[in-house]
C-alpha cells in the first residue's frame, strides 16, 4: 500500500520522446520494484522523526534508458554522490527504512530525430526519482521529475561524455534536494513552515516545498515571504511562490505588482504561472493587467491565456 503525493516538474514530452529508446547498453540496470507492504514494520511516529537529518536510506535502485557506452556517464556514481551527503542521507543496508528508485533517461536529438551520436544537436537527461519512506504499515512516496538539456556541436565522444556528466550531475543534485525538501517540510506545523520561508540558509528544495505548502494551507501570514521569494535567484522557487500567491487569492497592489513583474522577459513558463495566478486571484486590478497582456504581449500563447484569465474573472463576477 502506498500513500503517494506527486510533486515536481513535468518532463514536457520526455517520455514520449524516449519511448523507443533502447535499454542501457551496460545492462546493469536494477529493477525498480516498489517496496512491499510486508517490508514496512509498524513504526508509529517515524513520519514525525523525519524532520531530523541525516535521514537513513537502505537501498538505491536505478533503471537507465538510452545512451551509449562510449559517452554515457556513470549513473549510479552521480546519483549516490548527490544522495549520500552529510545533511541528506546515511546508508544502512540492513535497516528497514526509506528506499529510493531512480529512472534516468539519456537522449541525443539532431534535426528533430533521436540518434545515437551526432556532430551537432541537443543532449538531454531526464530523471524520475522517488523515495519511499515507512509510515505505519504503508510507505509514503515522494516524487520528482526533472530534465536538463544542452545544445552542442563539434563534440568528440569524450567531450560529449563530459556534457552528459554535467547534465546528470545537475539533475541528480536537484532531484535529491527536492526530495529531501518534501520529506522534511511536509510534516511541519504551520509555524515551522513560516520559519522555513524566513530562513536565509534554507535549501532550494525546502523553499520549494514550503512555498507550495503555504499556498495549499492558506497561510496568509506567509504573504510577505512569498512576495520576496518571487525575486529569488532560483527559477523554480519563483514559480512556486507565484503559484502559492494564486492559491492565497489575496488581491492587493503588492501582489499584483509582483506577479506583473514575473510576466516580463522571455521565460514563458514563469509568465504562464504568473498569468494563471492573476486569473486565480481575480478582481479588477488583476483583470486590468490581464487585459493589457491579452492585447500587447508578443507571445500568442500568453495572449490566449490572458484572455482566458479575463473571461474566468468575468464569469466569477456574474
Amino acid at each position: 500500500m502506498f500513500l503517494t503525493r506527486s510533486s515536481g516538474i513535468l518532463f514536457l514530452g520526455l517520455c514520449v520522446l524516449l519511448s523507443g529508446c533502447p535499454q542501457s547498453d551496460e545492462g546493469n540496470a536494477t529493477p525498480s520494484s516498489a517496496p512491499e507492504e510486508s517490508q514496512a514494520p509498524d513504526q508509529p511516529g517515524l513520519i514525525e522523526e523525519r524532520g531530523k537529518v541525516p535521514l537513513v536510506l537502505s537501498e538505491v535502485r536505478i533503471i537507465e534508458r538510452g545512451g551509449k557506452a562510449d559517452w554515457k556517464p556513470n549513473t549510479r556514481q552521480a546519483i549516490e554522490k548527490a544522495i549520500f551527503q552529510p545533511k541528506r542521507f546515511l546508508r544502512n543496508d540492513s535497516a528497514n527504512v526509506c528506499k529510493a528508485d531512480f529512472k534516468v533517461y539519456y537522449a541525443i536529438t539532431s534535426n528533430q530525430q533521436l540518434v545515437d551520436f551526432a556532430s551537432f544537436g541537443t543532449g538531454l537527461v531526464g530523471c524520475e526519482a522517488m523515495i519511499h519512506c515507512p509510515r505505519g504499515r504503508a510507505f509514503e512516496t515522494f516524487r520528482v521529475e526533472l530534465r536538463e538539456i544542452e545544445d552542442f556541436k563539434d563534440l568528440t565522444p569524450q567531450r560529449l561524455s563530459q556534457l552528459f556528466q554535467r547534465l546528470l550531475d545537475k539533475v541528480a543534485e536537484q532531484a535529491v534536494d527536492q526530495l529531501v525538501g518534501q520529506i522534511l517540510v511536509r510534516p511541519l506545523s504551520d509555524s515551522k513552515i513560516l520559519t522555513v520561508l524566513k530562513s536565509q540558509q534554507t535549501s532550494v528544495g525546502k523553499l520549494m516545498e514550503a512555498t507550495i505548502e503555504a499556498g495549499e494551507r492558506q497561510l496568509n501570514a506567509a504573504l510577505p515571504m512569498l512576495l520576496e521569494l518571487t525575486k529569488h535567484s532560483s527559477n523554480v522557487v519563483r514559480l512556486r511562490a507565484a503559484a502559492a500567491l494564486g492559491l492565497l487569492k489575496i488581491s492587493n497592489n503588492e501582489v499584483i505588482r509582483a506577479l506583473a513583474r514575473l510576466t516580463e522577459g522571455g521565460n514563458r513558463e514563469q509568465i504562464v504561472i504568473a498569468v494563471g495566478a492573476l486569473s486565480d486571484i481575480g478582481g479588477q486590478k488583476a483583470m486590468r493587467y490581464l487585459e493589457n497582456i491579452a492585447v500587447s504581449h508578443p507571445d500568442e500563447i500568453v495572449r490566449t491565456l490572458a484572455r482566458s484569465g479575463t473571461e474566468k474573472i468575468k464569469s466569477v463576477k456574474r
